[in-house]
């Protein structure tokens, strides 16, 4: 199925298998015998998988209205990461019985594309207090990750994602779903900064692959402050490095009194394997402030959408509950005092 717009993944409802149809799934297509429990996904059915004899994996269902090809290259990228000696743990790709990395399922006459991969142990970075120490070896692990990425040469197109920060500029229509008047005209603030200040840079930056969603329940923690691994590509696009690390740092969220405090310590682990370019750190307070600007718009949206009876917004809203505030305390921060933090954690 061709994606028409950026909303159509997030406008079909995800999968709703019975457990009936996942055990028979399971048992037919992988051999496996368990027990299983739903995970929360805002357009995909994702099932956590424990097998008899104790191994564990995520089963994804894919959203029917996901393209073939988003869903081959989540595959690809997973298989590429495994063979590129990147320090980063991510899942791994199961084949099915029949050697498929990619099995269909059908299910009231829907064709939906599957998937089994290894789970990783560790805790979703959000459950766990922030630290200095965590966003440092965080900055690292994306430095490595991108490092990786960089030679990704499957086809990951410019697939229309409301999520991509290339261009924040088509959430505007999301705004009027934000009903406290000063957070809309925040946030309608902040794209009129993407569109002056960002985006004619970011067009003319080399573009390369990206995880896309390095948010704090797609990172997890080890011990001693130390990243365990990262999950999920589903967000993954072409797009300059920079916006990796944006979206990264719009999760590493400081107080009101040092909002960049956790935000430095990621950007400060990062440089101690890339450096960025004084062009690429110039974008990054405004780049962060469009992210912030995504989650909040595109679950107002969402909430509006489905109604509060929706799990997924209602779960994000509550999650995403700083957001408005961490992008108040960068308003009040600035530019300039902002930009010469930036620049300073970068050795810039």
């Amino acid at each position: 199925m061709t994606k028409t717009n950026a909303m159509t993944d997030l406008q079909q409802p995800a999968p709703e298998l019975p457990d009936s149809a996942v055990g028979t799934l399971l048992k037919e297509k992988y051999g496996l015998h368990g027990t299983w429990r739903a995970l929360l996904s805002e357009r995909d059915q994702n099932f956590r998988v424990t097998t008899t004899s104790g191994d564990r994996y995520v089963l994804k269902i894919a959203n029917a209205a996901e393209d073939a090809s988003t869903t081959e290259r989540q595959v690809a990228v997973l298989n590429h990461l495994e063979i590129s000696g990147c320090p980063v743990s991510t899942p791994r790709v199961v084949r099915s019985n029949d050697g498929a990395s990619l099995e269909t399922v059908e299910f009231d006459e829907v064709q939906y594309r599957c998937r089994l991969v290894t789970f990783l142990d560790g805790a979703v970075q959000s459950s766990r207090p922030d630290t200095e120490a965590f966003a440092v070896s965080l900055g690292e692990a994306t430095a490595h990750l991108l490092g990786a990425l960089a030679d990704f040469h499957s086809d990951v197109a410019d697939q229309p994602l409301l999520w991509d920060l290339q261009h924040a500029s088509q959430l505007r229509p999301l705004l009027d779903h934000i009903l406290d008047d000063a957070l809309r005209n925040a946030c309608r603030d902040v794209l009129d900064d993407f569109d002056e200040f960002a985006q004619p840079i970011l067009a003319t930056l080399p573009r390369q692959a990206i995880h896309g969603d390095l948010n704090s329940d797609n990172v997890l923690a080890g011990e001693r402050d130390q990243v365990a691994g990262v999950i999920d590509f589903g967000d993954m696009v072409r797009a300059p490095r920079v916006c990796e690390l944006a979206i990264t740092a719009a999760y590493q969220r400081g107080s009101r009194q040092d909002p960049l405090q956790f935000v430095c310590a990621y950007l400060r682990g990062f440089a101690r394997h890339q450096s960025l370019t004084p062009t690429e750190a110039e974008l990054i307070f405004d780049l962060v402030r469009a992210r912030l600007t995504a989650s909040i718009s595109i679950l107002h949206w969402r909430q509006a959408e489905r109604g509060a009876d929706d799990e997924y917004a209602r779960r994000s809203l509550d999650s995403e509950s700083t957001a408005a505030g961490f992008l108040r305390a960068l308003d009040a921060l600035g530019r300039e005092r902002a930009n010469t933090e930036i620049s300073r954690s970068l050795s810039i």
